[in-house]
């Protein structure tokens, strides 16, 4: 798990000059630092036109051997590569590879991506990869014609950003981890302006979060899920950019169930022993809830327990009965498992944003970014360097609350579908003085207007987007209720059943928006590795492709594979079986203080930097509803937007 970066020039600098200026190129790779802590290198090919920067966390050859950038032959490179993650394959591949006489000199996965590219070419490799990916790879085996390969895992669990020079400012491809480290990077490249995108922030008040393949900056663009980048430096065009993976399109039929649990039980024992590959100790973000509880289980079941340290994050001051910890070490108890638990109180909730404002090169509207921050820190602050966790069980095993059959004003079961409205006049919205039914009836008819529209107003209860333009009129945003949801529409699939077809969209949507960049960014701020099994490619083939079932629509039975997994280590006393009794919580944010969001934005918003400069208008109060949950969600937004601006605004 690292950082890595590229910057690819069409044809070579002229004699004297550096490929890419001295500091932007320090700056970006000190922005790296913190994903890759323990060395760095930098590769350079002799006409200077590609650059290759890798910030190391040594998880697999912690020896100089497992260095990178990587290359085929240190002599004379041909195939280079900078690569962030892990390939859980990898001895399998690498076995395979070395029946066929290719010859290792390390011991890291990243070697089996140099040879596997040279055995199987750049589709046949990314076919076998089972990991959680993001790499550059530059094939330069014509020198003067070198070809730049780029890809992300499946789920979009690495990131890879992206940004292309036209041929009148010199050709640049760069790429990078974040954003952060890409603005360094073209920090002083000619052509090049560091602009926020309005619509990319509209986004991020509107749906919680900005997605692929745009950001909140102009020129930046981010890999989605299963996708891959080719390119040719000399191309006029930008590079090409196309998806290698799919969700599943249609499920198994109705007979396919026959043993599904025993075929449950053997992929994901798999996947578990796969994600224990690592030549440091592996932790466990371990809640009281059904997925992290299920890798527990999963881990004494392969008797690899006693090897793993649980973490919780518990919540003191607050009603005992939503403070998860007492449950999480009962459990790790029963399974011989250590466990430590990080306090997170009401008084950690400001400085804790300023944290989260600083590991993240987007905002989020998400509360759940302070908690993975302050438990990551945690952690990695006791030494620990890699972590498994339950992200990525809802979007599998359906067990988010949209996905159950429940009567709900803005459902997206078919049988309580929202109906359609006409045409809704959306213009008093952007008016301080609407009233409040207007504004709820215009969230209403906003849902109706499809089925991608419904799903995204489900999954957070954000700003319309006549609000959010309101909100940032000054900006100039180009943002509509299209543009609100276009981005996902394509991936609908309306001949999916109920709950596959949301599954599908929260893969590609909130899980690729969200849930991973939270993960991602929360953990490698602090040089910390994050794995998710339920993300693993195998699992997602499965699980999407799996009939459906009348439990998983059932509002109290979400999830019932990992129910009935767990219920197995109820019956053979390893599981508390509270943990199949409590309401979904995870590592949400649990703070006891009354209405300490209010109060957080009553200190933060008023005189930030993003109301004196102009970008949130200074009237904000005046768009939130009074519902309260959604109140404090919109309000945590701009309270995340400020933070992160604040840090941002100067750089």
């Amino acid at each position: 798990m690292c950082g890595i970066l590229a910057h690819i020039r069409s044809i070579p600098p002229r004699e004297g000059e550096p490929g890419v200026a001295p500091r932007a190129l320090q700056l970006a790779m000190s922005r790296l630092h913190r994903r890759g802590p323990d060395s760095r290198g930098v590769f350079e090919s002799p006409d200077r036109r590609i650059l290759l920067g890798h910030a190391r966390l040594a998880i697999q050859d912690l020896t100089s051997a497992g260095a990178q950038p990587m290359t085929d032959n240190p002599a004379d490179p041909r195939t280079t590569v900078s690569f962030n993650g892990e390939i859980y394959n990898a001895p399998a591949l690498r076995a395979e590879l070395e029946r066929s006489g290719v010859a290792f000199r390390s011991r890291a996965d990243t070697e089996v991506l140099i040879h596997g590219f040279a055995h199987w070419g750049f589709g046949g490799l990314l076919e076998r990869l089972r990991g959680m990916f993001a790499f550059v790879l530059v094939d330069r085996h014509e020198p003067r014609s070198p070809r730049i390969y780029a890809a992300v895992d499946p789920a979009g669990m690495k990131p890879l950003l992206w940004s292309h020079l036209p041929a009148a400012h010199g050709g640049t491809l760069a790429i990078a981890s974040d954003a952060d480290a890409l603005l360094a990077l073209l920090s002083e490249s000619p052509g090049f302006s560091r602009r926020i995108n309005p619509a990319g922030l509209c986004h991020v008040l509107s749906v919680g979060y900005c997605p692929a393949p745009a950001t909140v900056w102009r020129g930046l663009h981010k890999l989605r899920p299963g996708e891959c980048l080719t390119w040719v430096p000399g191309d006029l065009d930008p590079p090409s950019v196309k998806p290698y993976w799919h969700p599943p399109e249609s499920v198994s039929p109705d007979d396919a169930r026959t043993n599904d649990e025993r075929r449950f039980e053997t992929l994901f024992r798999e996947v578990i022993d796969d994600h224990l590959l690592s030549d440091v100790p592996v932790g466990l973000f371990l809640s009281a809830g059904l997925d992290s509880g299920s890798i527990a289980l999963a881990l004494a079941q392969a008797q690899r327990t006693s090897d793993v340290t649980a973490w919780t994050l518990a919540s003191p001051g607050i009603d005992p009965a939503f403070d998860e910890a007492p449950i999480a070490a009962a459990f790790a108890r029963g399974l011989m498992m250590r466990h430590r638990a990080i306090d997170f109180a009401p008084t950690d909730l400001a400085p804790t944003l300023t944290d989260a404002a600083d590991a993240f090169d987007e905002p989020q509207g998400f509360s759940a970014l302070l908690t993975a921050v302050r438990i990551a820190r945690g952690a990695r602050d006791a030494g620990l360097r890699v972590v498994l966790a339950g992200d990525g069980g809802d979007e599998t095993f359906a067990g988010y609350s949209w996905h159950s059959g429940a009567p709900h004003a803005l459902s997206l079961d078919p049988a309580h579908a929202v109906p359609a409205r006409s045409a809704f006049d959306t213009s008093p919205l952007a008016r301080p003085d609407c009233d409040a039914s207007t504004r709820a009836a215009a969230r209403l008819a906003l849902a109706a207007r499809s089925y991608t529209h419904r799903a995204l107003c489900r999954a957070f209860p954000g700003f319309h987007p006549a609000e959010s333009r309101a909100l940032l009129a000054a900006l100039e945003p180009e943002y509509d209720d299209d543009t609100f949801a276009g981005w996902l529409a394509s991936e609908d699939r309306p001949r999916l059943p109920h709950p596959r077809r949301s599954q599908r969209l929260d893969v590609m949507g909130f899980c690729a928006g969200s849930i991973l960049p939270k993960i991602d960014r929360a953990a490698m701020h602090v040089g910390l590795e994050l794995r998710a099994p339920f993300l693993d490619r195998r699992v997602l083939d499965w699980a999407l492709s799996r009939p459906t079932t009348a439990d998983e629509a059932h509002p109290h039975r979400s999830k019932p594979m990992l129910r009935d997994f767990l219920a197995r280590g109820v019956t053979a006393g390893l599981v508390p079986p509270a943990v199949l009794n409590r309401p979904k919580q995870g590592f949400s944010l649990r703070l006891g203080a009354d209405r300490p969001i209010e109060t957080l934005a009553a200190s933060l918003l008023p005189g930030s930097r993003l109301i004196r400069d102009g970008v949130l208008r200074r009237d904000y109060t005046s768009f939130l509803p009074g519902d309260r949950d959604t109140r404090h969600v919109r309000l945590f937004t701009l309270c995340m937007l400020a933070a992160w601006y604040e840090q941002r605004a100067a750089a």
